[in-house]
C-alpha cells in the first residue's frame, strides 16, 4: 500500500538529489527513508530513482511517479484545509514566494496583519526569479506567489491585484516632455537610464 509519508520521501529525494540531504528535511533517519522508498519501488515493481547517478535523479518512470506524487500530495493538503475553513479558523503552512523587486514593499503591508488575523498559519517567505517561482508553484514547493503579470501558465492561475504607476521624467524641450500620456511604443527608439 503506497503511503503519503513515502510520497513525501520521493519529492525530498528528487529535490536534494540524495538521501542524506532528504531525510534531514524529513526529520527521518536515512536508513528509514531508504527503506520506504525501497519498499514503495518493490511494491511498484519499478525503479523510481537511479542511484547510480551523482546526484541521485528519478528514471523516466520515476518522473512520473514524482509528479503524480506531487499531486496526490497536494489534493490531501486540501482536505485539511477544507476542514479547517468549516471551521472558520485558518491553519496550516502557506509558502509564498515573491519576486525581490517588489518584496521589500508589498510584503510589509500584509504581514503583521496576517499574523494577527490569523495566528495559526505557518507563513515561510523566499525571495525567488520568476522562473523558479513557475517551477517551485508547479512543483507544489510553493502555494503562492507574487509576480509580475501575466504570465501565460497555462498551469497556474492568475489574481490581479494591482498596477503599478511608471512614471516618464523627459527633459522639457524633448518629443516626450510634451507628450501627456505616454504608452511603451512612444520609449521604443529612446535612449533610457
Amino acid at each position: 500500500m503506497i503511503t503519503l509519508t513515502q510520497l513525501g520521501y520521493l519529492i525530498a529525494v528528487e529535490r536534494f538529489g540524495n538521501f542524506h540531504q532528504a531525510a534531514k528535511s524529513c526529520f527521518v533517519t536515512q536508513p528509514t527513508l531508504s527503506m520506504q522508498i525501497k519498499k514503495l519501488e518493490d511494491d511498484l515493481g519499478i525503479l523510481i530513482f537511479d542511484r547510480s547517478s551523482q546526484p541521485i535523479a528519478p528514471t523516466p518512470i520515476g518522473r512520473l511517479v514524482i509528479e503524480q506524487s506531487r499531486l496526490v500530495l497536494s489534493q490531501a493538503a486540501k482536505i485539511e484545509q477544507l476542514v479547517n475553513v468549516t471551521k472558520d479558523e485558518l491553519s496550516g503552512e502557506l509558502r509564498l514566494a515573491v519576486i525581490p523587486t517588489i518584496s521589500p514593499y508589498l510584503v510589509p503591508l500584509f504581514l503583521n496583519d496576517l499574523q494577527n488575523q490569523c495566528p495559526n498559519i505557518e507563513l515561510s517567505i523566499e525571495e525567488a526569479r520568476t522562473s523558479d517561482i513557475i517551477d517551485g508553484l508547479n512543483r507544489n514547493r510553493f502555494d503562492v506567489g507574487l509576480l509580475a503579470t501575466p504570465l501565460g501558465e497555462d498551469s497556474l492561475i492568475e489574481h490581479f491585484l494591482f498596477n503599478e504607476a511608471f512614471y516618464v521624467y523627459a527633459a522639457k524641450d524633448s518629443d516626450l516632455g510634451s507628450i501627456k500620456e505616454i504608452d511603451d511604443q512612444a520609449l521604443k527608439d529612446e535612449h533610457l537610464l
